[in-house]
C-alpha cells in the first residue's frame, strides 16, 4: 500500500512546482534605483509579470537587500510566524520602496494540509481598510509542503549567512 498521505487526492489537487528566482524592478520617485528580490516561480514560470499584469506594481518581499523583516516575510510563509495582514492572511507583493501594507499588498490565504501548502483567495488589501479586494486570474495554488519547506528554508539561512 502507497504511504503517501497525499494518496487520492491528486485528481482534486494539482501540485505546483515552487520555486524563488531572483528578478529586479526599478523604482522612480525620490530618485531611480533598483530592487533586487526573489520572486515567486510557480512550475519554473516567475510570477511578478503576471502580477504587473494585473495593475499592481508590487514586489515579493524577499528582498536581496533584505533585513530582519524579509526574514520574517518568510517565516509568516513558513508558518513560523503570525501573518502580517487582516484575517490571518499574508503578504506575498508588497510596495517596492517601503514593503508596508499600509501602501497595499497583494495577500493570500496560506494553508497546511498533510504533505502539503496551499496558497488561495489572491486580494488586494491595506492596513486602514477592512477586508480585500479579490483579484481574479492568480491560481489558487498547492505545493509539496517538504519542496515548499526547503526552498524557503533555504532562502531564509542564505539571509542569515548573507
Amino acid at each position: 500500500m502507497d504511504n503517501d498521505p497525499r494518496v487520492g487526492q491528486s485528481a482534486r489537487v494539482r501540485l505546483t512546482d515552487f520555486s524563488l528566482v531572483e528578478s529586479a524592478r526599478t523604482i522612480s520617485g525620490h530618485g531611480q534605483h533598483e530592487r533586487q528580490f526573489l520572486d515567486f516561480a510557480f512550475d519554473s514560470t516567475p510570477l511578478y509579470p503576471a502580477v504587473r499584469a494585473k495593475g499592481v506594481d508590487n514586489i515579493t518581499p524577499i528582498w536581496l537587500d533584505g533585513d530582519e523583516w524579509s526574514r520574517e516575510a518568510i517565516r509568516r510563509l513558513l508558518g513560523d510566524a503570525e501573518p502580517d495582514a487582516p484575517d490571518g492572511r499574508v503578504s506575498v507583493y508588497v510596495c517596492a520602496e517601503c514593503a508596508d501594507l499600509g501602501c497595499g499588498a497583494i495577500t493570500v490565504v496560506v494553508e497546511r494540509g498533510v504533505g502539503i501548502v496551499s496558497w488561495r483567495d489572491w486580494g488586494y488589501q491595506n492596513s486602514y481598510e477592512q477586508g480585500f479586494v479579490a483579484i481574479a486570474g492568480l491560481p489558487d495554488v498547492t505545493f509539496d509542503a517538504a519542496q515548499y519547506d526547503s526552498t524557503l528554508r533555504d532562502a531564509l539561512d542564505r539571509f542569515s549567512n548573507g
